[in-house]
């Protein structure tokens, strides 16, 4: 019973090395784009106009660092790596 036991769990071992090894999928290369630098960034309009434009993610980015500007980030899907 203990060699039956054992070799179950060694069966058990290879299988989920073999699985973790398995590609997921297509990966996506990641883009990320300013959206209108020259004005203050509002995060809903951001978030907005980056879904709208890219089907991307829109956040709001001190630049200069220290600043007190905002601009609009749009971080999107922009094909294969």
């Amino acid at each position: 019973m203990a060699n039956r036991s054992c070799s179950y769990f060694l069966a058990l071992v290879l299988l989920v090395s073999v699985m973790t090894m398995l590609p997921g999928g297509e990966a996506q290369k990641r883009c990320v784009k300013e959206l209108d630098p020259n004005t203050q960034c509002v995060l809903y309009n951001c978030r907005a106009k980056c879904f709208k434009q890219f089907n991307g993610f829109g956040s709001c980015i001190e630049k200069p660092y220290g600043s007190e500007k905002y601009v609009c980030s749009c971080a999107y899907n922009c094909g294969s790596a």
